[in-house]
């Protein structure tokens, strides 16, 4: 395709498009690395992943794909250090329930069929890795299997340590785990931490506020020693992971209710930490009160909602009237200091 058969873009700010690919006609896409000149794409659909020649970004080319196998999702993946990682898990939007993909949001906080065995599942649940010496090639060479639905995202930054979410039997949803990845070709879970609540094998039992929604891990991103999670409408958890074999709770900081919850994504930034909340209809006027150790938001910036944030200056409260709940929150604050566990 050349620049002349360019979509204009809706809107661009210091960007402009100079090249397009249809992805060998699979136009799904979850995730994206780019590696020496290769982009690869994990699908959410398509069921695999596929490599693109982006030498030329004006003419990207696709030139393979690595199908999963038969009824598993493989939409998240991470390279680095000549290496592809891989999510292997239940295809959802394969099963009946998934007619209505509330059910995948909007699941029964104590509905613990998630926690069940699946001795005779007919997908792969676990982690892929494959070598990439040949970019266009990947080739396997090794696979962590679990027993559950299986891996839903990695973060990956090279050397011996990768974590993902993961939905193991025995636990109400998915948890996080740390992946010791010193053998390639082995690698192996060596750590898990939870909600409480969430270890329905050993007995524990689920005390949530909310009698509907999902208190799952959707994503952890780990600086140093802390991994920053995304635990849907569990919201915010900072946990301590120095000692990979037994990760520690830092905080959890709740907000739902009142706000909206089913946040899949935290992060550390510069001035603190950034946690995206979703696209879905929550009340006229929201807002975020202070914390038990007295911190607050410093911002609540609309993402594709035209609302326009405002912080009252003599309570420090954080308000804004949307109709949709598409934002990210920022917070001020060092990790441990977000609030007590709730």
């Amino acid at each position: 395709m050349t620049n002349n058969d360019l979509r204009a873009p809706a809107h661009a700010l210091n960007m402009r498009l100079v090249g397009h690919s249809d992805q060998g006609g699979r136009s799904d896409g979850t995730q994206i690395m780019v590696r020496d000149g290769y982009a690869y794409v994990a699908h959410i659909f398509s069921k695999g992943f596929s490599v693109i020649d982006v030498r030329d970004p004006a003419n990207p080319c696709t030139v393979n794909f690595i199908p999963a196998p038969p009824n598993t999702w493989s939409l998240h993946l991470q390279v680095h250090d000549n290496l592809l990682l891989a999510v292997h898990g239940e295809d959802h939007f394969a099963t009946p329930a998934s007619d209505d993909e509330k059910n995948y949001y909007k699941a029964d906080t104590h509905d613990i069929s998630k926690a069940i065995g699946h001795g005779a599942r007919d997908y792969s649940a676990g982690m892929a890795v494959f070598d990439l010496s040949d970019p266009v090639n990947p080739r396997q060479i090794g696979f962590m299997p679990v027993n559950g639905v299986g891996l839903h995202r990695i973060w990956y930054v090279g050397g011996r340590w990768a974590y993902a979410s993961a939905q193991l039997e025995g636990f109400s949803d998915f948890i996080l785990v740390t992946i010791d990845m010193s053998d390639p070709t082995r690698p192996e879970i060596v750590g898990k931490f939870w909600l409480p609540g969430m270890n329905i094998a050993a007995g524990e039992t689920p005390d949530w506020p909310l009698s509907q929604g999902r208190y799952s891990l959707h994503h952890p991103i780990v600086h140093g020693d802390t991994a920053y999670c995304g635990w849907r409408d569990g919201c915010l958890v900072v946990v301590d992971v120095a000692d990979r074999a037994a990760p520690k709770m830092l905080a959890h900081r709740n907000w739902a209710p009142p706000l909206a919850a089913a946040p899949t994504i935290a992060c550390p930034c510069p001035t603190g930490i950034c946690s995206s909340l979703p696209m879905r209809p929550c009340s006229t006027m929201e807002r975020m009160a202070t914390s038990r150790s007295g911190c607050s938001t410093s911002a609540t910036r609309p993402i594709r909602c035209r609302s326009r944030p405002f912080r009252n200056r003599q309570t420090g409260i954080t308000k804004t009237s949307a109709g949709i709940s598409g934002r990210t929150i920022f917070m001020k604050t060092a990790p441990a200091a977000l609030s007590a566990p709730r």
